[in-house]
């Protein structure tokens, strides 16, 4: 294959790819052409609508049936807009900045009428508090949707029409079993009738922000509801303590339902239907973030893209607007948590609205606190959600295996929960498994580190075993875990909140967990928090402060020491390998690398598919991935991001990988760590031939190019050690799929207990060998090599333990063993007292000269002679013999003859 080649597709498909709009998921359009008779208007509106809400219904069922009460209904009110010729239809309501006067439909039950309206009574102080004076003011129709439900159990929340059709502002809204949930969803149909014309079209803001306000108004006024909404908020509005788990990459997107998943049928067994339901809550729990300090910033920025509609679809513009308001409403201190807003808006993956292609994995933890008994001690559910996406933002739900591995806190052991929890089966994007880390410290928390692997992805989180919530105990209300650094023995850390100047309490480390049971309201209320990581010294150290929004309730977090920073990446014309030793806070490949979609050429690996997937349909710069880039000029790139600052883990699917290392020193491959299935970890020398390919091969750019003047090819070489930035193919042997562990800041990993038996013997040219030589071949375009071995283990043919294959080539310069049909670096024979290998040098340039040196490494060479057929010579190398020969042809054939063993 030939990069340059590659680099023309690229440029195709991401012209192609940058043509997609922005679109919220929740913004349902629909076309009634030049239809203005009354009765047809609304039969084709209403067909739309509820052909809408059955496929929601459809979507929704799995979780619906898992997780709701009938009387707490899944909420998510939309907003409908009428369109003729493509253009939007707006109310024609000119009344700015005035109060709604509501008219209900008189089909409705007197007493559910008169529940709304007095609801709407009661709450319109707080929704003016909120969202300011509505965008539109005047008369607001409320309609009873309630005839038109074809299923009793689906209740998506009611709709907001700016027009109606005619010239009406309308609330479609159907009739609950539950005066609480009514009045939740209710507030959220006003939200959106205060937005006026003007919605967000990035379900991230649009979605977000109204959730958000909707989450401030009904906790700060819980007397003006019929009950407690607590349930139904939790349900589909916010995470409560768990935002800083479920904060991950998969969640970003245009949209959080996936286009195609509103008109596709569900895979068959009862799925979720994907990752939308945790986008909302954490959507709402985001932009909460930013209300517990500016408490009137939505009302600044619906007010903004009334004044300035183009605002909608611009996500930079957003995002500067949202930092000029901020800087208004507190120009000493603009800052959401302590960091300017764009900065703080780049760390929350769910405000992302950039659709990032390729396969996608999140991670979801959720303690159990209720039915607490006996040796219980750290109880969790653990979801995993795994998906493919394309440029366009449709979304496939994948199915497959994962083994979840469970490290204690320093690494040095996997713990072994229950044998149902060692294999998670993922169908239709979901799987889950409950285990219960039990009491390994005397009662003391530890954190256990989850790593989810599915195919070549890995997620992981950090959860406190044994400080959530314990048999006979009240539930903790602020715990947590800290990476990044060893806590050591009890007492040497604590953990100080405040709010303000006023302290909250500590909370002792232990083991890298901690927890405490804070119920003063100073803390359960929504509080701006500064959380600070100290060194019970003298005098004491802060080794972290942050600072970290929370709503009503306690909160969970992770605590990351030296958890971020910048990576530079140098870039040469030409063809390279290229990495981040960060995982980036921007999401496609284009922002990470500053590169506009049309011209960015990157290409990545894939074993499922044996070939190399192009941009725009390769997945995002970050840990553990690898690129082939084509650049036209040098330039180095600044990328910021979370930094890896304990063990790095990175997943193999079954062949070959082409992955990265985060690193801020080079790593020895011999220090790599490999987990595969259920086994135990291995040293790499155990794994190797096995559980992982003999070698690690890196990308060596080869010469210029003669039409170009920049390198189009490279070639693979073994390596030894693992350095940041660069890019290196490992072969994974296991059917199960495997993963490396690599400790790139803290040194080596810690020494395994308890690790089992020992593996076989790895494979290694002087464990056993009878003969073995080293050929390095040189030229203009750089070094390469191969390795012949007699073995009395090896076969004749490819043998995974003891021959090395080289990964998919490019074009370069290259020396294959057995070239038409293992294509080896490495190649064991058994003893014959006569054995022959034949060789191919490759990416030769005609009428230069090589070189191969021939460097025994076990037995003799006196038996050895090299036949070149080209140019009808035999040579016997001799000790450290060199050959030398000018390229006749781009290829070439050799073979060497090796007699006595």
């Amino acid at each position: 294959m030939n990069f340059q080649w590659i680099g023309g597709r690229v440029v195709a498909v991401a012209c192609m790819a940058a043509t997609v709009s922005s679109a919220s998921a929740d913004i349902v359009r629909i076309e009634v052409g030049t239809l203005r008779e009354r009765q047809t208007l609304q039969r084709r509106v209403q067909q739309r609508l509820d052909d809408w809400h059955q496929r929601v219904g459809d979507l929704t069922r799995q979780n619906r049936r898992k997780q709701w009460r009938g009387d707490v209904p899944f909420s998510m009110p939309q907003r409908v807009e009428l369109t003729s010729g493509g253009k939007r239809l707006l109310s024609p309501t000119r009344v700015k900045a005035s109060d709604l006067t509501l008219t209900f439909d008189t089909t409705f039950p007197t007493e559910y009428r008169t529940l709304l309206s007095e609801f709407f009574t009661r709450i319109r102080p707080a929704l003016n508090a909120q969202l300011g004076a509505p965008q539109l003011g005047g008369n607001l129709f409320i309609r009873n949707s309630d005839p038109n439900l074809s299923d009793r159990e689906v209740v998506t929340g009611g709709r907001y029409l700016p027009d109606n059709g005619a010239g009406q502002r309308e609330i479609q809204f159907p009739i609950y079993s539950s005066p609480v949930a009514a009045q939740v969803n209710f507030l959220h149909c006003l939200a959106l009738a205060y937005q006026g014309n003007h919605p967000f079209e990035f379900d991230a803001f649009q979605e977000g922000l109204i959730r958000a306000a909707v989450l401030r108004i009904a906790r700060a006024n819980t007397a003006q509801f019929s009950g407690d909404p607590a349930q139904t908020l939790f349900n589909t509005y916010d995470v409560e303590e768990h935002y800083d788990w479920y904060n991950q990459r998969a969640l970003g997107g245009t949209s959080f339902i996936a286009p195609n998943l509103l008109k596709e049928p569900l895979p068959i067994g009862g799925s979720f239907g994907g990752l939308y339901l945790l986008r909302y809550r954490m959507a709402g729990s985001a932009w909460q973030k930013v209300l517990v300090e500016y408490p009137s910033f939505a009302a600044e920025m619906l007010s903004a893209v009334t004044a300035d509609p183009t605002l909608a679809g611009d996500r930079d513009r957003l995002v500067t607007t949202a930092g000029q308001i901020l800087q208004r409403l507190r120009p000493t201190d603009p800052t959401v948590e302590g960091l300017p807003f764009a900065e703080w808006f780049r760390r929350q993956w769910i405000l992302d609205t950039r659709n990032t292609a390729g396969n996608h994995l999140l991670v979801q933890p959720t303690p159990i606190l209720d039915g607490l008994s006996g040796p219980d001690f750290g109880v969790f559910n653990i979801e995993a959600h795994w998906f493919g996406r394309t440029p366009a933002g449709n979304e496939t739900l994948l199915s497959g295996t994962s083994f979840p591995i469970f490290w204690e806190s320093d690494f040095s052991n996997r713990l072994l929960p229950s044998a149902q929890d060692e294999r998670m089966s993922i169908a239709g994007a979901y799987g889950s498994v409950g285990p219960n880390f039990t009491d390994s410290f005397g009662g003391q928390v530890y954190r256990v580190a989850v790593d989810i692997p599915v195919q070549d992805h890995v997620a992981r989180v950090y959860l406190p075993a044994g400080a959530i919530a314990t048999p006979g105990g009240k539930a903790a209300t602020f715990y947590g875990t800290i990476s990044g650094i060893t806590t050591g023995a009890t007492g040497q850390f604590v953990v100080r909140v405040k709010v303000g100047t006023n302290l909250v309490g500590e909370a002792v480390v232990q083991n890298n967990a901690f927890t405490a049971r804070f119920g003063d309201s100073l803390f359960t209320a929504s509080r701006s928090l500064t959380v600070e990581l100290i060194r019970k010294t003298s005098p004491e150290v802060v080794v972290l402060s942050r600072r970290v929004n929370k709503g009503p309730g306690g909160i969970g977090l992770e605590l990351r020491v030296d958890g971020e920073g910048s990576f530079a990446m140098p870039t040469v014309a030409g063809i390279q390998g290229i990495a981040s030793a960060v995982d980036p806070y921007a999401g496609t490949a284009a922002d990470i690398l500053g590169i506009p979609a049309d011209d960015l050429m990157l290409a990545r690996y894939n074993a499922t598919k044996a070939r190399y997937d192009l941009f725009p349909d390769v997945a995002s710069l970050g840990f553990g991935t690898a690129f082939l880039h084509r650049a036209t000029t040098a330039q180095t790139r600044t990328i910021t991001g979370r930094r890896e600052n304990e063990v790095g883990a990175i997943a193999l699917r079954p062949g070959w990988n082409l992955v990265s290392f985060a690193t801020e020193r080079p790593i020895a491959v011999a220090d790599l760590r490999v987990v595969a299935g259920t086994g135990f970890p291995q040293t790499w020398a155990e794994a190797s031939g096995t559980t992982v390919g003999a070698d690690v091969f890196g990308f060596s750019p080869g010469g210029n190019d003669p039409i170009t003047g920049i390198p189009e090819t490279g070639s693979f070489k073994g390596a030894t050690t693992l350095e940041a930035g660069k890019c290196y193919f490992v072969r994974c042997l296991a059917s199960t799929g495997a993963v490396i562990y690599a400790r790139p800041l803290l040194g080596p990993l810690p020494a395994r207990r308890n690790a089992g038996p020992p593996a076989a013997a790895p494979r290694a040219s002087s464990n056993g060998a009878r003969w073995a030589m080293r050929m390095v071949a040189s030229g203009p375009d750089g070094e390469v090599d191969g390795n012949l071995v007699i073995h009395p283990q090896a076969s004749s043919g490819a043998d995974a333990k003891w021959d090395s294959p080289l990964p998919p080539g490019i074009g370069g310069f290259q020396l294959v063993l057995e070239p038409d049909a293992a294509r080896l670096r490495s190649d064991a024979r058994p003893p014959r007292g006569e054995v022959l290998y034949r060789f191919r040098m490759e990416g030769l340039r005609r009428g230069r000269e090589y070189r191969i040196q021939f460097v025994p490494t076990v037995g003799y060479t006196n038996w050895v002679n090299l036949w070149d057929p080209t140019a009808r010579k035999t040579f016997r190398p001799g000790q450290f013999g060199v050959y030398r020969f000018t390229a006749r042809k781009t290829a070439q054939d050799f073979t060497v003859r090796v007699v006595g063993y």
